[in-house]
């Protein structure tokens, strides 16, 4: 097993969603339960996306010379760019609205809710 093997070891996406869904099942409430599978097939699919994407970035890297143990020394340092070394990137400061200066509102609204004006990512890793 190589560094990069062990990012992912012992987890097993579609098990995991299996899990998910047959616990969403089992609740009896039937419209949130099609809500929740709906949400978690919308997740499986954004980390399947995650998952190709990284592979596509690691193979350009790798093309250009670089190491797997170069990618994880940088994936440390990202790590630690907000204090804490726990394997998640935490959203920096708030943005401010570009037309109206009122602080945005995260969960992904690509337009300002107090001026309407559009608010559009500053980057492709915004989240």
């Amino acid at each position: 097993m190589n560094g990069l093997d062990s990012l992912f070891s012992g987890w097993s996406m579609e098990e995991e969603f299996q899990q998910i869904q047959e616990g969403i099942r089992a609740s009896g409430d039937a419209a949130m339960a099609r809500d929740a599978l709906r949400r978690t097939e919308i997740l499986r699919a954004d980390v399947e996306k995650l998952f190709l994407l990284v592979q596509t970035l690691w193979s350009f890297l790798r093309e250009q010379g670089r190491t797997e143990e170069e990618l994880l020394r940088r994936m440390e340092e990202i790590d630690l760019a907000d204090g804490r070394l726990d394997g998640r990137v935490r959203p920096g400061a708030p943005r401010k609205c570009p037309h109206c200066g009122r602080t945005l509102i995260r969960h992904g609204r690509p337009v300002c809710l107090y001026c309407g004006a559009e608010a559009p990512p500053e980057s492709a890793f915004d989240h």
